[in-house]
């Protein structure tokens, strides 16, 4: 078994079963707004439980034995089997704490994303406390992901021209603290982030007109 499919294993379970069922609720939306053409998927458990006619969806990635309503693409980390802007709607599902190289993955998010296009990021969240919390307490248990920070997240997708313009809990009840031995489910947060391009600032630029 892979990371991947261990992922999509914890996906289907308990705490990772809410997470993506928030997950799919937003992604619903997105898709009756926006009316994408292409929607590509980049890891994860499907987010889409049905294959609208209108719609091409393809879910990609590195271990690729998965079912989805749509076609299915292995390819390798980082890399995005699709022409320049072309994407309306990437799903970007949990990849930034699989994937060890992330500054690589944000440029190739760039590269595909439409102009107009939206990323709707699925990520855990580390807090400060995170990497002390014993594995049996842990709302992953003892599956091996990287959580990042969020600066980090934003970091990297501004240094490629892209902005969180909208983020929100993927957790049932923000406020929900786990019972009994185990500890609150916050230590590692369920977020999800809308991602676009940067508009340029033209103030202070010579030559712009106020």
């Amino acid at each position: 078994m892979s990371i991947y499919a261990d992922f999509r294993d914890w996906q289907s379970q308990a705490t990772g079963d809410a997470i993506h069922a928030n997950s799919k609720a937003y992604v619903d939306k997105m898709l009756q707004s926006h009316k994408p053409g292409l929607v590509v998927q980049l890891e994860g458990r499907p987010l889409l439980d049905h294959y609208p006619d209108t719609v091409d969806y393809y879910h990609v990635s590195e271990d690729a034995v998965v079912e989805a309503h749509g076609y299915t693409v292995e390819a390798e980390q980082a890399f995005m089997p699709f022409p320049d802007q072309s994407v309306e709607l990437l799903l970007v599902a949990h990849a930034l704490e699989l994937y060890q190289n992330m500054p690589a993955l944000c440029c190739e998010f760039e590269r595909v994303l439409a102009p107009k296009g939206s990323i709707i990021v699925t990520t855990l969240v580390s807090s400060w406390i995170g990497g002390s919390i014993p594995a049996t307490y842990h709302p992953l248990g003892g599956l091996k992901v990287a959580p990042r920070t969020l600066r980090r997240i934003k970091l990297c997708l501004a240094r490629v021209g892209l902005e969180v313009v909208s983020e929100f809990s993927l957790m049932s009840d923000p406020n929900a603290v786990m019972m009994g031995d185990r500890v609150r489910e916050t230590i590692v947060s369920p977020i999800g982030l809308e991602v676009v391009r940067a508009k340029p600032v033209w103030s202070g630029m010579v030559g712009v007109a106020k």
